[in-house]
Protein backbone atom coordinates (compact mmCIF):
# COMPACT_ATOMS: atom_id res chain seq x y z
CA UNK A 1 0.00 0.00 0.00
CA UNK A 2 1.24 3.47 -0.87
CA UNK A 3 1.44 6.31 1.64
CA UNK A 4 -1.66 7.97 0.10
CA UNK A 5 -3.74 4.80 0.53
CA UNK A 6 -3.50 3.67 -3.08
CA UNK A 7 -2.22 0.24 -4.01
CA UNK A 8 0.11 -1.20 -6.63
CA UNK A 9 -1.06 -4.47 -8.19
CA UNK A 10 1.66 -7.04 -8.83
CA UNK A 11 1.50 -10.12 -11.01
CA UNK A 12 4.20 -12.79 -11.10
CA UNK A 13 5.27 -14.24 -14.44
CA UNK A 14 7.80 -16.97 -15.17
CA UNK A 15 8.16 -16.00 -18.82
CA UNK A 16 9.99 -13.05 -20.30
CA UNK A 17 7.83 -9.93 -20.00
CA UNK A 18 8.02 -6.33 -21.09
CA UNK A 19 6.32 -3.19 -19.82
CA UNK A 20 5.13 -2.79 -23.42
CA UNK A 21 2.91 -5.82 -22.79
CA UNK A 22 0.72 -3.62 -20.57
CA UNK A 23 1.35 -0.10 -21.89
CA UNK A 24 2.07 -0.69 -25.57
CA UNK A 25 -0.17 -0.26 -28.57
CA UNK A 26 -1.33 -3.87 -28.31
CA UNK A 27 -2.44 -4.99 -24.86
CA UNK A 28 -0.68 -8.37 -24.65
CA UNK A 29 -1.14 -8.82 -20.90
CA UNK A 30 -4.67 -7.55 -20.10
CA UNK A 31 -4.88 -9.08 -16.60
CA UNK A 32 -3.27 -6.24 -14.62
CA UNK A 33 -5.04 -3.43 -16.51
CA UNK A 34 -8.34 -5.26 -15.99
CA UNK A 35 -7.73 -5.55 -12.24
CA UNK A 36 -6.53 -1.94 -12.05
CA UNK A 37 -9.75 -0.68 -13.66
CA UNK A 38 -12.39 -3.02 -12.32
CA UNK A 39 -10.90 -4.81 -9.31
CA UNK A 40 -12.36 -4.47 -5.85
CA UNK A 41 -9.16 -3.01 -4.41
CA UNK A 42 -9.20 0.65 -5.32
CA UNK A 43 -7.63 3.03 -5.93
CA UNK A 44 -5.01 1.16 -7.94
CA UNK A 45 -2.18 3.61 -8.51
CA UNK A 46 0.23 1.30 -10.27
CA UNK A 47 0.80 -2.08 -11.84
CA UNK A 48 3.91 -4.19 -11.74
CA UNK A 49 5.11 -7.44 -13.19
CA UNK A 50 7.57 -9.51 -11.21
CA UNK A 51 9.44 -11.62 -13.75
CA UNK A 52 10.56 -14.70 -11.83
CA UNK A 53 13.03 -16.76 -13.84
CA UNK A 54 16.19 -18.56 -12.85
CA UNK A 55 18.97 -15.99 -13.06
CA UNK A 56 16.65 -13.28 -14.36
CA UNK A 57 14.40 -11.85 -11.64
CA UNK A 58 13.21 -8.37 -12.60
CA UNK A 59 10.46 -6.04 -11.42
CA UNK A 60 8.81 -3.93 -14.18
CA UNK A 61 5.77 -1.70 -14.38
CA UNK A 62 4.35 1.76 -13.97
CA UNK A 63 3.18 3.71 -10.94
CA UNK A 64 1.36 7.04 -10.64
CA UNK A 65 3.15 9.70 -8.63
CA UNK A 66 2.68 13.39 -8.21
CA UNK A 67 5.35 15.53 -9.84
CA UNK A 68 6.74 16.44 -6.41
CA UNK A 69 6.29 13.03 -4.83
CA UNK A 70 8.94 10.40 -4.54
CA UNK A 71 8.14 7.17 -6.36
CA UNK A 72 7.64 4.81 -3.43
CA UNK A 73 7.96 1.81 -5.73
CA UNK A 74 11.35 2.63 -7.20
CA UNK A 75 11.70 -0.18 -9.75
CA UNK A 76 8.48 1.01 -11.41
CA UNK A 77 8.45 3.85 -13.90
CA UNK A 78 6.85 6.86 -12.24
CA UNK A 79 4.31 8.89 -14.20
CA UNK A 80 2.25 11.86 -13.08
CA UNK A 81 -1.42 11.59 -12.20
CA UNK A 82 -2.58 12.95 -15.54
CA UNK A 83 -0.50 10.40 -17.48
CA UNK A 84 -1.84 7.64 -15.19
CA UNK A 85 -5.43 8.62 -16.00
CA UNK A 86 -4.62 8.70 -19.72
CA UNK A 87 -3.15 5.19 -19.44
CA UNK A 88 -6.25 3.99 -17.61
CA UNK A 89 -8.46 5.41 -20.39
CA UNK A 90 -6.35 3.62 -23.03
CA UNK A 91 -6.76 0.39 -21.08
CA UNK A 92 -10.50 0.91 -20.75
CA UNK A 93 -10.86 1.53 -24.49
CA UNK A 94 -8.78 -1.52 -25.45
CA UNK A 95 -10.48 -3.81 -22.94
CA UNK A 96 -13.94 -2.71 -24.05
CA UNK A 97 -12.98 -3.31 -27.70
CA UNK A 98 -11.64 -6.75 -26.80
CA UNK A 99 -14.86 -7.58 -24.92
CA UNK A 100 -16.96 -6.38 -27.86
CA UNK A 101 -14.90 -8.48 -30.29
CA UNK A 102 -15.34 -11.58 -28.13
CA UNK A 103 -19.08 -10.97 -27.69
CA UNK A 104 -19.54 -10.60 -31.45
CA UNK A 105 -17.55 -13.75 -32.19
CA UNK A 106 -14.71 -11.89 -33.86
CA UNK A 107 -11.48 -13.90 -33.76
CA UNK A 108 -9.05 -12.39 -36.24
CA UNK A 109 -5.72 -14.15 -36.61
CA UNK A 110 -3.19 -11.57 -35.56
CA UNK A 111 -0.27 -12.96 -33.59
CA UNK A 112 1.65 -10.38 -31.59
CA UNK A 113 4.95 -11.85 -32.71
CA UNK A 114 5.67 -13.38 -36.08
CA UNK A 115 8.02 -15.94 -34.48
CA UNK A 116 5.14 -17.83 -32.82
CA UNK A 117 4.02 -19.08 -36.23
CA UNK A 118 7.34 -20.91 -36.68
CA UNK A 119 6.45 -23.43 -33.99
CA UNK A 120 2.71 -23.78 -34.58
CA UNK A 121 1.27 -26.75 -36.47
CA UNK A 122 -2.20 -25.23 -36.93
CA UNK A 123 -1.57 -23.14 -40.07
CA UNK A 124 -4.40 -24.88 -41.98
CA UNK A 125 -6.81 -23.91 -39.19
CA UNK A 126 -5.92 -20.24 -38.82
CA UNK A 127 -4.83 -19.79 -42.45
CA UNK A 128 -2.21 -17.26 -41.38
CA UNK A 129 -0.20 -18.00 -44.52
CA UNK A 130 -3.18 -16.83 -46.58
CA UNK A 131 -2.97 -13.39 -44.98
CA UNK A 132 -1.42 -10.82 -47.32
CA UNK A 133 1.55 -8.84 -46.08
CA UNK A 134 3.66 -9.34 -42.98
CA UNK A 135 2.22 -11.46 -40.17
CA UNK A 136 2.90 -9.07 -37.29
CA UNK A 137 5.55 -6.70 -36.03
CA UNK A 138 8.22 -8.12 -33.77
CA UNK A 139 7.85 -6.91 -30.19
CA UNK A 140 10.83 -5.04 -28.77
CA UNK A 141 11.85 -5.25 -25.11
CA UNK A 142 12.08 -2.09 -23.03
Amino acid sequence: MLTDGGIVLIDYKTGVVSVKDIVGETLLEPQLPLYALYGKHQPAMGVGIAQVRAGECIFKGVCATDADAHNTVKPLKGINSEEWEELREQWRSRLEQLAADIASGRADVKPAQAQVCQFCELHPLCRIKDTPGPVAPVREEL
